[in-house]
């Protein structure tokens, strides 16, 4: 069974100087997806319409929705790894939105 590989590189702000953490926890997901089979695709599936629905500018997915997804993805790998760069880069708001969010999908996973 194939272990899961993501990396994020946090070098490119957007005009607003990333304002949230959501751009970067999609591209975890996708990252981590990308390795995977179709029941894992499923898992996410109603994180997907949120995130097509916030590109038609409605509101985010929620963070803990994007938790739950992260969590269901990281289940269906025996282990993963996640290399982050760039992090100094990021407003402090959002580093602490995405560590609370990320933080708490792997304390999640490794409960189970």
């Amino acid at each position: 069974m194939p272990q899961g590989l993501a990396f994020l590189y946090c070098g490119k702000l957007d005009p607003e100087g990333h304002q949230t953490s959501s751009p970067l926890l999609h591209s975890l997901i996708r990252q981590l997806l990308a390795l995977n089979d179709q029941r894992a695709i499923k898992s996410v599936k109603k994180l997907a319409r949120l995130w097509d629905d916030a590109e038609s500018g409605k509101q985010e997915p929620a963070k803990d929705v994007i938790a739950e997804s992260l969590l269901a993805i990281l289940g269906f790998y025996p282990a993963t790894t996640i290399a982050l760069d760039g992090l100094d880069r990021l407003t402090p708001c959002v580093l602490s939105d995405f560590e609370t969010t990320l933080g708490s999908a792997l304390e999640a996973s490794q409960s189970r």
